[in-house]
């Protein structure tokens, strides 16, 4: 058997895994049951913030691929992104998106891989930056402490936050600590060409990046709020404190397939802090999988065959 029948055999081993995987742990009757029971205005409005989402994520990897390729085809972006969803879906912490570094053509696979790990990076630093001080502002957090608690708590938030924005505007310190570890390191071939993909971003393409991945989260959010809003009534200011610490949590407890589970029990958790009901939260939390998450990554299932696995430039 040649090494070309092979890998499309593997292909299609993983899409047939993908769509087993989701048929078993997506119960489509919630799914329903919740859209029929919402406010649909407010559904449709979540429901067309979705192709700005879409959009958003689509100019910001572009971004980072233009550092790398010189001339970036929009199906390529499209694909890869689609087909990160896809393996993202079945993977705990999404660690399949990833993969999106093997279904763009005219690069070497490691270093896509490498922007997709910093296009990761600038993503979790607006759910560290807005979940963190979230967190810290829910009902029976620091703000109902001493004055000491709160003086302490505002000044590590404080330094983090520093830390993680100068990081994001000068991912060349990143490139140099990266570097310095490689040296320790074995096989430092591949690691000189994941570190290289940090070489394109200047500090301008970093403020781009990082103002796309503020948009990207605050249409994440507004989504969210709405969707609640779908099934119960969740004031504006307690939407600010409770939906960032929800996004916090489920990012950074990536213990389920796919980020499925955990958000629905943070929305729960956090979200009945502020007396909504527990069905309203796990609803208004499902239907955001499924428009911003589920659906794109079942699009995504046609773009799988794209993956190459060989490390060949085109």
């Amino acid at each position: 058997m040649t090494r070309k029948k092979i890998i499309w055999i593997a292909k299609l081993i993983m899409t047939l895994l993908i769509l087993i995987v989701l048929y078993f742990t997506i119960d489509r009757d919630k799914i329903v049951e919740a859209i029929k029971n919402a406010n649909k205005v407010n559904v449709f409005l979540a429901l067309g913030l979705v192709p700005v989402n879409l959009f958003l994520q689509a100019l910001k990897w572009r971004l980072l691929l233009i550092t790398i390729i010189d001339r970036v085809k929009i199906l390529d972006v499209a694909a890869s992104i689609l087909v990160g969803f896809t393996l993202g879906l079945v993977t705990p912490g999404r660690l399949g998106e990833f993969a999106r570094g093997f279904a763009v053509k005219g690069a070497p696979p490691i270093k896509v891989v490498g922007l997709s790990i910093i296009d990761k990076f600038y993503n979790l630093a607006c759910t560290a930056l807005a979940g963190g001080l979230a967190v810290l502002t829910l009902p029976g957090m620091i703000l109902q402490q001493n004055s000491i608690m709160i003086a302490s708590a505002a000044i590590l938030y404080a330094l983090g936050a520093m830390i993680i924005i100068y990081l994001s505007l000068h991912p060349g310190l990143i490139r140099g600590i990266l570097y310095s570890i490689s040296l320790m390191l074995p096989k430092r071939d591949k690691v000189k060409a994941f570190i290289e993909c940090f070489d394109g971003i200047s500090p301008k393409r970093a403020k781009q990046v990082l103002a796309i991945s503020f948009l990207f989260y605050l249409t994440f959010i507004t989504q969210f709020f709405l969707l609640v809003n779908a099934f119960d009534f969740l004031p504006l200011i307690d939407g600010i404190r409770g939906l960032p610490a929800i996004f916090f949590a489920k990012t950074f407890l990536p213990i389920s397939i796919g980020g499925l589970g955990v958000g629905e029990a943070a929305s729960i958790l956090f979200l009945g802090l502020f007396d909504i009901d527990a069905a309203a939260a796990f609803n208004a939390s499902l239907i955001l999988f499924s428009i911003n998450v589920l659906a794109p990554g079942v699009a995504g299932i046609v773009f799988v065959p794209r993956l190459r696995f060989n490390g060949n430039k085109s």
